[in-house]
């Protein structure tokens, strides 16, 4: 990760200073990519800026685990069984 010393690149620059750590990265994706662009014969035309590896699966792993609500009943609240008909009332 770039961290926070990366907005004084950005500062310095004349560039708007970022607080969100994600676009941070995004930013010095972009910024990598045009270094590559700049110095390195073999970047193909069509190169996009992506994170880097170990922070794209620290960003992945982390949306993952985010556990999706289960369907309750409108009526008592209760998760709802896989048939999807309240076991508690009548709905």
């Amino acid at each position: 990760m770039v961290g926070e010393g990366f907005n004084e690149y950005l500062r310095i620059a004349g560039r708007e200073i970022v607080t969100d750590p994600l676009e941070l990265e995004w930013v010095a994706a972009e910024e990598r990519l045009k270094c590559y662009q700049r110095y390195c014969s073999e970047v193909p035309a069509n190169a996009e800026a992506s994170l880097t590896c170990e922070y794209g699966e620290r960003v992945s792993r982390r949306k993952a685990t985010v556990p999706q609500p289960l369907p309750a009943c409108t009526s008592c609240g209760m998760v709802l069984p896989r048939s999807m008909q309240c076991d508690y009332c009548d709905d």
